[in-house]
């Protein structure tokens, strides 16, 4: 499939006459875009070779490295905040996710690549010559630069409205000492120093100053100023971060690479044995040796890396506010700057220029990025602005259901947040190609309940496109890169009901399959407790698909991933509550064991065969079926990181290991490399249990914040980082292997039963022999490892499959008695008898008839929920109470708005003023590198 972005893109750009002279001609000769490679079948293929790669063998199959404690997939879990002193160590590690995937390219190309305009006339061409820069206001303090670089970006702006070449003004306002007051949170104080924005009078009202100016004159005198605004996150078409040319903090090198060729770097000796970013010689026109810029591009001094995390967050906090492909940024320091293209496969980050007293580059790019469509300025155009009206049509729908009763608290609760904030509200509109027929799922149609307007006999798909209104997001990612799961609570205009919409960017794999068609085989195989989805497909703008383009450039040396990311797009039928929203113990143990037994987990595996391979707190999710207290149904969502049974025995397809951190199986967490089983989502389902207890039940460690906080810390946040790989799950480990709990002295005897029974069952699996030669097997490969990391440059690791004498988890679904408590339905041994590749014949001699691996299978797992179910049943005035307590014992410290909503929500027991939502911060602690993940991402995004 051709790469829509690049192959877009056919004349050169429209750059104003003799303002950038070394700009090429039209075409892109220097760097075309690698050829598309066939899948063939075979494990390896060779990488095609650009002039900013290597040619390497890349293994499809094994993909490269074993998962990591992705940074920016844990903020919503954390217990420790980012705020203050831990916000420079938060945005290290941004930095770090970044590794690798910001990539360096010479400035004329990503202009005549990426930011084309509209050719000006020649009267333009001659004002646009004859903008300025006042070089004593960019070698002096950072805050000096805002003023007179708003004047430099709107005198260009005012010539492109002038020469008639835009769709709408973009005006420039200084942001620098204003965030954002309309999205809450952490996210309110983050705040680039320079936004360009649409002219309108949605976003002039928005952008209004909103900090009073401080007594001093100095300060008075610059808050006075007619481009002081408040940063807003949805309306900013480009930012702008500044940098002093003496600061510390440079993100990158500001040497400009040379541009005479005849320029020899030891003439240029004394300037590239510079480490630091710029200076003020610098700006009177030295040029530095080309070589010494390649290799000073990403400085590794601590403020530079910092640095990096800062601009990180602000492309994430872009395209994750807006409906966004891409966007660009620009990096300045003192009178040189950088232009940034951010998409979901990293940064394309130019060479360094020289602006000020050479402002041509500068004038370039502004007048070009100001004349292109929104479209090339990397806007997602099937989401637009919505109309009045329709907005109009929304609130009175939701105000006739809350009147007649026929929408939820919590449903309301969703709307609101959704709707009724000052987030904008979009139209998304969903071709009815993506749509997904009930015949599709293997049911029947309803040909009395089929549209009227369906352009097929017997069809429920409408004849038109789907329209939806979003607004704010109920769940978002807290990376620029990877998967970068954005979820919505969505109207559905046509059906008149709430639906559940998600974004998302998955690797462009030919191994992968689309989360479309999992949710089919599912269905077909009668799999339910899962989510109904209406609509799902890649999203495109006209014909060209949503596609990244920053891993073309990347170097593939040390194993880096250069397969590109889509847009996809899924909606389902529904909007289920969260698994904190159970109203106690039973109803919590009701929800866990619908998604676990035949209903949902264990019949994906047993009929679909499809390993789930994220179970989280987060995936897990509750459908109530009347007011009563244990009308709830267990429901399972979120398959998009599933593997098939093929899948999991040929090796992963992914470069790492995918799944939420703290729910992750101990032996994931301490052996990244293990190939993934039936066991590590089993266990998981065991860790979210244990985590739901410890933030709403009484324990042992309810008294006492600071150890609860810490053993929630130590158990689940916790992290090293192993060679070139991060390794964690100690305690869990350890909880697993020796078969105890995290907590004692359990007030609900139901979840005291519950949960001692699964520690057994967790010890004899840990302790059976098979597992035991598994972990012994294992720990010689990282000692392998070690000793390679040691000896040579790091490479990518290889993932081995060390079950090769029963690696299908079906071979050891339990003991006969276990097989039997199954009631024979979809038993996990049916069709694998003879499977010759699953090698069972080899593996039951590893089991000790004492120890079995009791989490091979469902059976045990399930047997153990059911007993408990049972005795509450036979017991229900006694064993089932309101047994939670009324708010979270801890509280993750960046929360989203959205869950501490959710939580307010109040029990019935609860009198109007009470309110389950810690009006206390959580606490934190120091010196322990803590992790963990927000809903529906994952440690190391596939």
């Amino acid at each position: 499939m051709a790469d829509s972005l690049s192959t877009s893109q056919t004349s050169g750009p429209a750059s104003p006459s003799n303002l950038v002279p070394h700009i090429s001609t039209p075409g892109d000769e220097l760097h075309p875009p690698p050829p598309t490679v066939p899948y063939t079948g075979t494990d390896c293929v060779e990488e095609p070779t650009t002039l900013f790669q290597r040619p390497r063998t890349v293994d499809k199959l094994q993909g490269s490295t074993p998962g990591s404690a992705k940074a920016s997939a844990q903020q919503i879990l954390a217990v420790q905040g980012i705020e203050g002193e831990a916000l420079n160590a938060w945005r290290k590690r941004l930095s770090k996710e970044m590794k690798d995937i910001m990539v360096q390219m010479p400035v004329s190309d990503l202009l005549r690549r990426y930011v084309r305009g509209k050719e000006p006339t020649a009267e333009i061409k001659a004002k646009l010559a004859e903008i300025t820069l006042n070089k004593d206001n960019f070698t002096v303090q950072e805050r000096h630069m805002y003023n007179d670089l708003c004047v430099f970006l709107q005198a260009v702006s005012d010539l492109c409205s002038e020469g008639g070449a835009l769709e709408f003004k973009l005006v420039a306002k200084d942001t620098g000492a204003n965030p954002d007051t309309s999205i809450g949170g952490n996210g309110s104080m983050k705040k680039p120093d320079i936004s360009i924005l649409p002219e309108q009078d949605e976003a002039s009202a928005i952008c209004q100053p909103a900090k009073k100016a401080k007594k001093d004159t100095a300060n008075t005198e610059q808050a006075q100023t007619p481009f002081k605004a408040a940063t807003s996150w949805h309306r900013a078409s480009l930012v702008i971060e500044c940098k002093s040319s003496k600061s510390k903090k440079l993100p990158f090198s500001f040497r400009p690479a040379s541009t005479d060729k005849s320029t020899k770097a030891s003439g240029s000796s004394e300037k590239s044995t510079k480490v630091s970013g710029t200076s003020d010689k610098e700006c009177d026109g030295a040029a530095p040796s080309p070589q010494a810029e390649k290799n000073d591009f990403l400085l590794q001094k601590e403020g530079a890396i910092e640095s990096r995390g800062q601009l990180s967050d602000y492309a994430m906090r872009l395209m994750r506010s807006q409906p966004r492909q891409f966007c660009f940024m620009v990096v300045v320091a003192g009178c040189y700057a950088r232009i940034l293209r951010w998409d979901r496969a990293g940064a394309i980050v130019s060479e360094a220029f020289e602006f000020v007293e050479d402002p041509s580059i500068m004038v370039t790019f502004l007048y070009n990025y100001m004349t292109m469509t929104q479209e090339e300025r990397g806007f997602d155009t099937s989401v637009v602005a919505a109309p009045r009206h329709e907005i109009d049509e929304m609130i009175a729908w939701k105000v006739g259901m809350v009147e007649d009763g026929r929408l939820s608290d919590y449903h309301t609760e969703r709307f609101k947040e959704a709707m009724e904030t000052k987030w904008p509200i979009y139209k998304v509109t969903i071709p009815r190609e993506d749509l997904i027929s009930a015949a599709e799922l293997g049911r029947k149609v309803n040909k009395a309940g089929a549209p009227k307007d369906s352009s097929q006999s017997g069809s429920d798909i409408p004849a038109e496109d789907l329209t939806l209104l979003i607004g704010r997001p109920l769940s978002m990612s807290n990376s620029p890169t990877g998967r970068s799961t954005i979820g919505y609570v969505a109207f559905d205009m046509r059906g008149k009901r709430l639906v559940f919409m998600r974004d998302s960017w998955p690797l462009d794999s030919p191994l992968r399959t689309t989360e479309r068609t999992v949710y089919k085989d599912l269905w077909q195989k009668r799999v339910t407790n899962i989510a109904r989805p209406i609509s799902g497909g890649i999203v495109k703008n006209g014909d060209k698909i949503h596609r990244t383009i920053t891993q073309k450039y990347r170097n593939t040396v040390h194993g880096n991933d250069t397969r590109a990311r889509i847009h996809f797009r899924l909606i389902t039928d529904e909007v289920y509550e969260p698994l904190d929203n159970c109203k106690c113990s039973y109803e919590l143990i009701l929800v866990l064991s619908d998604a676990i037994k035949g209903k949902s987990h264990h019949k994906a595996w047993t009929k679909a065969r499809i390993l789930h391979c994220d179970i989280s707190r987060a995936n897990i999710m509750v459908k109530r079926t009347g007011p009563k207290v244990g009308q709830v149904v267990g429901i399972l969502i979120d398959w998009d990181l599933c593997k098939y049974k093929d899948q999991l025995n040929k090796g992963s397809s992914n470069p790492t290991h995918s799944g939420t951190w703290q729910f992750s199986s101990a032996m994931l967490l301490q052996y990244p490399m293990k190939l993934r089983q039936v066991s590590d989502d089993l266990e998981s389902f065991v860790h979210v249990l244990h985590w739901t207890i410890l933030m709403w039940y009484k324990h042992s460690l309810s008294g006492s914040s600071i150890e609860l906080l810490m053993s929630r810390l130590e158990t689940y946040d916790q992290f090293e980082t192993f060679v070139d790989y991060d390794t964690g799950g100690f305690d869990k480990f350890n909880y697993m292997r020796w078969g105890e709990l995290p907590f004692a002295d359990l007030s609900s005897e139901p979840l005291k039963a519950l949960t001692e029974n699964l520690a057994e069952i967790c010890k004899e699996h840990y302790n059976a022999s098979s597992t035991k030669e598994q972990i012994a097997k294992l720990e010689e490969i990282k000692k392998q490892k070690r000793k390679k990391f040691e000896s040579q440059s790091p490479v990518a690791p290889v993932e081995i499959d060390i079950f090769v004498r029963g690696d299908d988890p079906a071979e050891h679904s339990g003991s006969q008695e276990g097989a039997e408590s199954s009631g024979g339905e979809g038993d996990e041994s049916s069709g694998e008898e003879g499977d010759k590749s699953s090698g069972g014949e080899d593996a039951r001699a590893l089991l000790d008839t004492s120890a079995k691996p009791k989490l091979r299978g469902h059976s045990w797992i399930l047997k153990a929920f059911r007993s408990v179910i049972e005795n509450m049943e036979k017991n229900r005035y006694t064993q089932i109470t309101i047994d939670k307590v009324d708010k979270p014992q801890f509280t993750p410290a960046t929360e989203s708005a959205t869950q501490h909503s959710t939580r307010s929500q109040k029990r019935p027991s609860q009198s109007s003023g009470e309110s389950t939502c810690s009006s206390k911060k959580a606490k934190t602690t120091h010196g322990t590198r803590t992790m963990s993940s927000s809903m529906g991402t994952i440690f190391e995004e596939d």
